[in-house]
């Protein structure tokens, strides 16, 4: 479709004001739990507790699915699985690799950038063609990722950018986004096979298994006991928070148009540069908040395209 076409046809974009409520309360949350997650000491132990308590604290809906027969596991369905495991694995360690380097406020908009790499993947795998509006979306994310490394408003500052850009925070934070791109793609296909909750469920369990190498690892295992005792609640918290945020997202789908909620869901990335700037007093808050707003309308015209 041509983007003059697009920008004149007669649909107009209306939300379901509870699907809008529930989608931003989940951006929110999700924003709220890497908060805590860039507050906590070690954050490689700390993104473990999250998932491992996850299936601890839902076991109750899990069992309940299972005694009334709610829950199918074909073969297929645990080959998703195990790859959306180890999507996750590798999720959750370049996470907290990120948040060991970089403000919140610069890291956590370009790790949701998940939606930079998926028509890429896409085209790769299943030779969907990008939109004109698609290529407009990412330049704009692009920019967005740009100005988020701005110290201030001028000339020289825009320059330096560039050397910013090559910072481990940054170069963390695209590899997170990247595996994040990995489980998404896959988890659309894998949740045609088994209930989306169920899905989840046994992917935390599986992405606790392939993690234990990193978290008993010699940097990682003295921290095991001393952030479960110092951030018990944060984890908790967080715990119960990841997994809430998505099922509010999975009951949007069911009352508005899908690619409209994954689009209001990036407004996590706002979210989280206001948390970052007021709660941890980051720097060049007013810049990075611009600059999150630039990639949240390039994130709606990727998802939509």
């Amino acid at each position: 479709m041509l983007f003059v076409e697009y920008l004149f046809r007669k649909e107009t974009f209306t939300m379901n004001p509870t699907a809008i409520i529930l989608v931003i309360i989940s951006a929110f949350i999700h924003s709220f739990w890497n908060l805590l997650s860039k507050k906590s000491k070690n954050k490689l132990v700390f993104n473990w507790y999250i998932v491992l308590f996850q299936p601890i604290l839902y076991f109750p809906l899990f069992l309940y699915l299972i005694l009334s027969n709610q829950i199918e596991l074909p073969p297929m369905g645990w080959l998703f699985i195990i790859l959306s495991a180890f999507f996750h694995t590798f999720y959750f360690y370049f996470l907290g690799k990120t948040y060991s380097y970089g403000h919140l406020s610069l890291t956590y908009p370009i790790a949701r950038s998940s939606p930079l790499f998926v028509p890429f993947l896409a085209f790769l795998l299943v030779k969907e063609e990008l939109s004109f509006v698609g290529i407009l979306g990412i330049i704009i994310i692009l920019v967005g990722v740009y100005l988020l490394h701005l110290r201030s408003i001028s000339w020289k500052s825009f320059l330096k950018s560039t050397e910013y850009l090559k910072g481990k925070a940054t170069s963390y934070a695209f590899i997170t986004a990247f595996f994040s791109a990995l489980y998404s793609v896959n988890d659309k296909i894998g949740v045609g096979y088994v209930r989306p909750f169920a899905y989840i469920y046994i992917t935390c369990i599986g992405v606790s298994a392939f993690y234990l190498p990193i978290v008993f690892s010699k940097d990682n295992r003295k921290d095991i006991k001393f952030e479960w005792e110092d951030n018990k609640k944060s984890i908790l918290i967080s715990s119960s928070l990841t997994l809430l945020s998505y099922l509010l997202t999975l009951y949007a789908f069911t009352i508005d148009k899908v690619s409209y909620i994954v689009s209001l869901r990036q407004s996590s990335i706002i979210f989280g540069v206001i948390l970052g700037t007021v709660v941890l007093n980051e720097e060049y808050g007013k810049i990075r908040i611009f600059a999150s707003i630039i990639m949240f309308i390039g994130f709606f015209l990727v998802i939509i395209a």
